[in-house]
């Protein structure tokens, strides 16, 4: 865990009597600890303390903040996750402890309020914190639509005929809502704003839009009837409306909300008042809305510098859509795609599956050193009368073996040879399987001295292709070569400031590739990937880089390094242990290397005791010879670099 966030907690405030002016105090605290607890979870998770000075706490008096704590988390996170991830850690006569885990991957943010409605039949509901994420994202950006939003026909579509005490054909639906509000006094622009105004106007945005009559009521009856409002200053309640939707979080592409075309106020007279004073049927109309329309900003928090902060809306949507490219900055290689960009799919059900399936084998076949099915399985695909994609797919897949066994050469000469089939008539997804060749490519050229700007150009031309086509696994991997490139920029001694910077990126290049695997269903290979992120993070957090099958370490790993690479290991245990996830021998051989560093880190660092120094020779000498066995060779390179460190060691 990396982050300690403080809270004070006067011991008074849970005193059980007497109550009196406590609760504001207690509502206060419980919002600043839920927004810490909500920041741990977005961030890397760690403790929230609650201290006193003075006085002490006890075991009784803190049952009951402890609940509502839990009760809070749970609403936002959902009960079983909030299990997993929020636990009361220890309470002692002036601190109470909370352990918080970061969420299993880097994963879209979780939110302690969306601040964003939808209608029902009878009324506006808002949204709750623990809806899935994959709905609200669809509100968000607006894809979960049927209709086809050309035009905002809704606008001065309402009711305009109104006679006082008669009876209307209205009734209260998903874009009609029935309102009285009270004539004794004069601010009735105010009376509108309290009435909820603001989450009718989004929760109609968010669907199909509609319209609010302030002035029918419900007759003992159940008939809907007209009474009207008494209005004073029509131009003073259609300024204070006015700014009241304009406080709203509107989509970015609207810029301000226009009267007139995302929304309308109308003043309609009732008939039939006779002497008594005029009285107007308020209405307020509004238009359906292409993406989520909020009341305000969505509520969800960060750690940054040890500080908890408001995520910013733009910056809560992109992690939220997190399936899209995010652009972290102007410069990025990384480009937004709107909704409305249409994206090419694969050609058939079939072509897809053919390509899951094949893909699957073969890497679940390599990865666990199972080489005779690997080689038969490509025999048949490149002799017999399989598909030209099947061809490309299993052609691409040896390239890869080829590379990773050391023979560049002919892993050039595949991928030569896979260019043609993919301008050929027969290949039915090209668009799709280009990008796959050009991961290789881009692998390739990491792969061979003097060519690492060469792989950047193929990354760089893959990446924008990749904008596209359907989104899958491929688009993280591609990123992931991107940060092997940042890693082969890493200087032998890797402590220059040059070096910590190319570090930096590089580990958020390894982020940003998490990031993009979240939005993809889980399968075994998306879940393999997951696993082997946590494990390079992990790796780069305690200063082991790989560079052309060597490895370089930084001369010092900080504790909060060691704390980072610890969480992210405890993913990859969690992925196993607690969710059944399988890992193949190789996903294993690299998970227990990276325990392997953490010993040797942690030796380093205390300089005792013994028995850590053995263990992770033990331990290193276990993968040396399982890689050597499988034939692992990156693996094996990998573990006898590590080997040669430990002897180093003990001559220092």
């Amino acid at each position: 865990m990396s982050t300690t966030l403080r809270i004070p907690l006067p011991w008074k405030a849970l005193l059980r009597e007497p109550k009196v002016k406590k609760n504001k105090l207690i509502n206060d605290k419980l919002t600043e600890i839920i927004s810490n607890v909500n920041a741990l979870l977005n961030s890397n998770g760690g403790y929230v303390v609650l201290y006193t000075k003075d006085g002490t706490y006890s075991h009784g008096d803190v049952d009951d903040i402890v609940r509502r704590i839990e009760q809070k988390v749970g609403e936002f996170s959902g009960q079983i996750a909030a299990n997993k991830v929020f636990n009361l850690e220890t309470i002692t006569e002036r601190e109470i402890t909370f352990r918080v885990e970061m969420l299993p991957t880097f994963s879209q943010p979780c939110t302690v309020n969306y601040n964003l409605h939808i209608p029902t039949e009878t009324q506006v509901t808002l949204v709750p914190p623990s809806e899935k994420l994959d709905v609200v994202a669809d509100i968000v950006r607006g894809t979960g639509r049927k209709r086809k939003l050309k035009d905002h026909r809704v606008i001065g579509q309402h009711q305009r005929h109104f006679v006082l005490g008669e009876t209307v054909p209205l009734q209260e639906s998903k874009s009609i809502q029935l309102k009285k509000l009270n004539d004794d006094k004069r601010d009735l622009e105010k009376r509108v704003k309290n009435n909820k105004l603001t989450h009718y106007v989004a929760a109609f945005a968010n669907h199909d839009g509609g319209h609010i009559y302030y002035g029918i009521k419900a007759n003992d009856d159940g008939w809907n009837v007209v009474e009207g409002q008494t209005v004073h200053n029509q131009n003073k309640i259609i300024k204070e409306v006015t700014q009241y939707i304009k406080n709203m979080t509107w989509p970015t592409e609207y810029g301000p909300p226009e009267r007139g075309k995302h929304w309308d106020i109308f003043f309609e007279p009732v008939l039939g008042c006779g002497g008594s004073e005029q009285k107007f049927m308020i209405v307020i109309s509004v238009a359906p809305s292409p993406q989520g329309v909020f009341t305000e900003e969505p509520e969800s928090y960060e750690v940054v510098g040890g500080k908890v902060i408001k995520l910013g809306f733009q910056d809560w949507k992109k992690r939220l859509c997190q399936y899209r490219i995010s652009d972290r900055s102007e410069a990025s290689e990384f480009v937004d795609i709107q909704p409305h960009v249409t994206r090419c799919s694969w050609s058939s059900s079939r072509a897809c599956n053919e390509f899951a399936r094949i893909s699957q084998d073969l890497l679940q076949f390599l990865n666990n050193a199972n080489r005779s099915d690997f080689l038969k399985l490509l025999k048949e695909l490149q002799e017999g009368e399989s598909s030209v994609n099947a061809r490309i797919i299993s052609q691409c897949q040896e390239a890869g073996y080829r590379l990773r066994d050391g023979d560049v050469m002919q892993a050039e000469k595949l991928l030569a040879d896979t260019e043609p089939l993919l301008r050929s008539r027969e290949c039915t997804d090209p668009a799709i399987l280009e990008i796959k060749w050009l991961y290789w490519m881009c692998h390739l050229k990491r792969s061979k001295p003097g060519t690492l700007g060469k792989s950047e150009e193929y990354f760089t031309n893959a990446i924008q292709k990749m904008q596209t086509v359907e989104h899958s696994l491929i688009g993280p991997w591609l990123v992931v070569q991107k940060a092997r490139i940042m890693e082969n920029k890493i200087s032998d001694e890797c402590e220059s400031e040059e070096d910590d910077d190319v570090i930096r990126e590089c580990k958020e290049y390894y982020i940003e590739a998490l990031r993009q695997a979240t939005g993809l269903h889980d399968s075994v290979l998306v879940v393999a990937f997951k696993q082997k992120m946590y494990i390079n993070l992990s790796r780069i957090h305690l200063g082991c880089f790989h560079r052309r099958n060597k490895c370089t370490r930084k001369k010092v790993c900080t504790k909060f390094d060691l704390e980072e690479a610890e969480n992210m290991l405890e993913n990859v245990d969690r992925s196993r242990n607690r969710y059944g996830w399988p890992w193949t021998l190789l996903c294993e051989g690299e998970y227990l290397l990276a325990r392997t560093e953490q010993e040797i880190r942690n030796w380093e660092r205390l300089k005792y005791p013994n028995d850590l120094y053995m263990s992770a020779y033990r331990r290193n000498n276990h993968v040396l010879a399982i890689a050597e066995e499988l034939n692992f060779k990156s693996l094996s390179s990998y573990a006898s670099d590590q080997q040669s460190y430990l002897k180093n060691l003990v001559g220092k």
